[in-house]
């Protein structure tokens, strides 16, 4: 799985770094998440990460300017103040909560600059591979889902 989320990493970075009108939009991966910062994520959640966010994080711990606008999180940024504060502002204009249902954030943008959706997991929708369905919320509606991570990124690349 790992080479498959590496191949799909290397597609998707290569054609947002071709759109981005400014090099600072550019998306830029981090180096990979040890064993403990992933074990902390997990105590810290709660559960088991999903196995295609875990090859993720053991390749890459996060990455900036997904979609060129978007933060795919690292392990500390799950618990970092930042994007405590994007997730406030997500439950303030929401029409529908879905923090009540448990939705754990994954993909998160910058809500001060006018983007109001975020893509987070859903603990409720887990196969029998142990992912987790990724949830894309615009204003607290479903806009889609995604039966897995790795489901994501491969739309992503169309496939």
């Amino acid at each position: 799985m790992k080479k498959e989320i590496a191949r799909l990493i290397g597609e998707l970075v290569a054609t947002w770094r071709e759109d981005a009108d400014d090099p600072d939009e550019e998306p830029a991966l981090r180096p990979p998440a040890s064993a403990e910062q992933i074990a902390g994520l997990e105590a810290h959640l709660g559960f088991s990460l999903p196995p295609s966010y875990r090859a993720f994080l053991e390749l890459h711990n996060g990455m900036t300017n997904y979609q060129n606008t978007h933060l795919l999180l690292g392990t500390e940024d799950h618990h970092g103040e930042w994007v405590q504060t994007q997730m406030d502002f997500y439950r303030e204009v929401d029409q529908v909560e879905p923090f009540e249902a448990g939705a754990v954030p994954l993909i998160v943008g910058e809500a001060d600059d006018g983007i109001n959706n975020f893509w987070a997991f859903d603990p409720n929708d887990q196969n029998e591979h142990g992912e987790l369905a990724v949830v894309d919320w615009d204003y607290g509606c479903e806009e889609d889902r995604h039966p897995s991570f790795l489901e994501l990124l491969r739309d992503g690349v169309g496939e």
